[in-house]
């Protein structure tokens, strides 16, 4: 498929025409906006998958350039299980909600226009099926994050907030700041749907 993907973007498609050719159907604004923030490398804390993210670049020419990582295999393994989800990315907190699952669309809610994501535990026990976490990706990444800030300003508040691995206020920051952008990147979802 990457191979697909780029020769469709050498034929000057866009990143959405290249998904819609690639999958059949039609993905949601909030990925491409994600994807165009330049927030996926290093921003947030969580593991992207590579597809279809990579699919997205121009810069990837084949799957050899997408090496076999834990997460191509994992990705495999729910490809394998269920080829209805696209793998999205792994929230890697697990104490936080929908932390240690790996998020997925389903190839038939995007057909019908929605944008819908679903779950799965990390560790895919056997007939284990993907449940529904919420109505977009940002908006999971979001209960995520804001899950994770809660955790460490609580944490920060604690009176036992004391000596090794104590709480400082810049992570709690960085944490803000990470609900920040995806609101920010929310709204821009919403500005380009008007």
């Amino acid at each position: 498929m990457f191979t697909q993907a780029h020769l469709l973007h050498e034929r000057g498609l866009t990143s959405g025409q290249v998904l819609l050719n690639c999958y059949g159907v039609p993905f949601p604004f909030e990925i491409f906006i994600l994807n165009e923030s330049g927030k996926l490398a290093n921003r947030f804390p969580v593991d992207f998958t590579n597809q279809p993210w990579k699919l997205i670049s121009s810069q990837v020419k084949d799957s050899a350039q997408v090496h076999l990582s834990s997460m191509a295999k994992l990705e495999q393994v729910i490809l394998d299980r269920d080829p209805d989800l696209v793998p999205l990315a792994l929230l890697v907190d697990s104490s936080a909600l929908h932390g240690g699952k790996l998020v997925c669309y389903r190839l038939t809610e995007l057909s019908a226009g929605r944008s819908t994501v679903y779950s799965l535990p990390r560790c895919l026990p056997p007939d284990t099926d993907a449940v529904r976490a919420g109505e977009s990706f940002l908006s999971v990444m979001h209960e995520h994050h804001a899950s994770v800030h809660d955790q460490w300003q609580r944490r920060l508040d604690s009176v036992s907030n004391r000596g090794d691995g104590s709480m400082d206020e810049g992570t709690v920051a960085e944490a803000r700041a990470w609900l920040n952008d995806i609101e920010d990147l929310q709204q821009q979802v919403v500005q380009r749907s008007a």
